[in-house]
């Protein structure tokens, strides 16, 4: 897939409103309880998470080669909501195992990322702070679903280098990473390390 500039440029997969609705109702159907501080989760961020990412919850699946699939009798997995850039449309779930964070999945793939609403919001960046970027769903819900996520790494030209601030990395591979995603797209001197909002990662 070729990059792309926007997020109305991004090619999904066409799936219709009732299609996704019963995706969801069996997720929700058959969600098992987790406990939040058993991933490193504060219960303090309950209210973030419900309002970014709709639920976190256990959930049985399977794997395909690069989408999930919901499966009562398949792994023990965790899942959350990913929304449209409004901040309140649900267009997709994604689950990993909790033993493979960095291995994750959508189930229809048409997320690009979480926490889309909060790229383009001049809040995010209030005080001089950059929008921070999580290499995994499960980082991203420890940190109070506060930046984002990239879900697929060749949209990310087409809202990542949208942000109108800095964009901070994990570490200094994690921003060389970021850097090469966006290369043409945005300045890799607005890509930097959470503690050094200042400097280039």
């Amino acid at each position: 897939m070729n990059a792309v500039t926007s997020l109305s440029e991004i090619q999904r997969p066409t799936f219709t409103v009732s299609e996704l609705d019963a995706i969801r109702a069996e997720f929700y159907n058959h969600a098992e309880y987790i406990c939040l501080r058993d991933f490193g989760i504060s219960r303090e961020h309950w209210p973030e998470i419900e309002a970014h990412a709709g639920v976190l919850t256990g959930i049985r699946a399977g794997r395909g080669v690069d989408r999930a699939y919901l499966d009562p009798e398949g792994e023990f997995h965790l899942g959350c909501e990913a929304f449209e850039e409004d901040g309140h449309t649900v267009a997709d779930l994604v689950l990993w195992r909790p033993e493979l964070p960095g291995d994750f999945a959508t189930v229809i793939g048409a997320a690009v990322g979480l926490g889309l609403s909060q790229v383009r919001n001049p809040a995010t960046y209030a005080y001089g702070w950059p929008l921070l970027v999580h290499r995994t769903p499960l980082k991203w819900l420890q940190a109070g679903c506060r930046g984002v996520v990239v879900l697929d790494r060749d949209s990310a030209p087409g809202w990542l280098a949208e942000a109108p601030g800095q964009i901070a990395a994990e570490d200094i591979e994690h921003g060389r990473e970021l850097a090469r995603m966006l290369h043409g797209y945005f300045d890799p001197e607005k890509i930097v390390r959470p503690a050094v909002t200042g400097s280039a990662a």
